[in-house]
């Protein structure tokens, strides 16, 4: 695939992400209620599921790529920083359906008793490293000539619509709903130093929140300036969308 689709592909990614999840929170106004709601366990399991599916479906076509002569084997500093994030937004998603599988599919969940073993519990932390892996594994060869150019163009597509479905919905819960619902509340003073240090903590939350479930299009674009340049423009709306709700606007 040139560079330009790729760039392309990437840039359609972010924007897509930005603003579904920022309309998904005309449709859950609040962390409180989206936890409650009866759609909230659907939506994701529907989104790890999904985004399983097509880091499964996108490895094949990075893989290729990486073994032609003219492809220029790219390092990402921070990829063990990274996988951690990834780990542990899973984890965190998983272990809020914790109740709501108990509710509506009766499960019952060992472990209130002393010497009982959480299985559910034993699933959050292994589960997300089995996806990390899936996600973050190295390239591995394969026979080009098996697969056409046209197969591998439908499967990375379809790969990149399920990856853009599914982190819309886990930007949503993690950086709509949850990072941005509590920088909104009064745990920090409005003033100059309250507002930087939110400003900072936000940065680290949109690197911590958004980065790691993008690996898949960073490993390939996160040398390109304009990759940069929109993550940059991305918090800035960011940025002043939280500024009007700080000063209530």
């Amino acid at each position: 695939m040139p560079m330009e689709n790729k760039l392309s592909r990437s840039a359609m990614f972010d924007w897509v992400v930005f603003f579904t999840s920022f309309s998904l929170s005309f449709v859950f106004p609040g962390f409180i209620n989206l936890v409650a709601s009866p759609a909230f366990p659907w939506l994701i399991l529907g989104a790890i599921f999904l985004y399983t599916l097509g880091a499964w479906l996108k490895h094949l076509p990075l893989d290729i790529r990486a073994s032609l002569p003219a492809y220029k084997k790219r390092t990402f500093p921070l990829k063990y920083a990274m996988m951690f994030g990834h780990w542990l937004i899973l984890y965190g998603a998983l272990y809020m359906l914790r109740l709501h599988l108990q509710n509506f599919f009766g499960l019952h969940f060992p472990g209130e008793k002393s010497g009982e073993t959480d299985w559910y519990n034993w699933f959050c932390l292994l589960f997300p490293v089995f996806i990390t892996w899936l996600v973050y594994r190295g390239t591995r060869k394969n026979n080009r000539n098996k697969y056409t150019e046209n197969l591998l163009f439908r499967r990375e597509l379809v790969a990149d619509i399920l990856l853009c479905l599914s982190v819309s919905v886990l930007t949503f819960f993690f950086w709509e709903r949850g990072v941005m619902g509590l920088m909104t509340k009064d745990i920090f003073p409005k003033n100059a130093p309250g507002l930087m240090i939110q400003f900072l903590i936000l940065a680290i939350c949109f690197v911590l929140f958004y980065l790691p479930l993008r690996y898949l299009f960073l490993v390939e674009d996160h040398s390109s300036r304009q990759t940069w340049q929109r993550f940059f423009l991305i918090f800035g709306f960011l940025a002043i969308r939280f500024l009007f709700i700080f000063l209530d606007l």
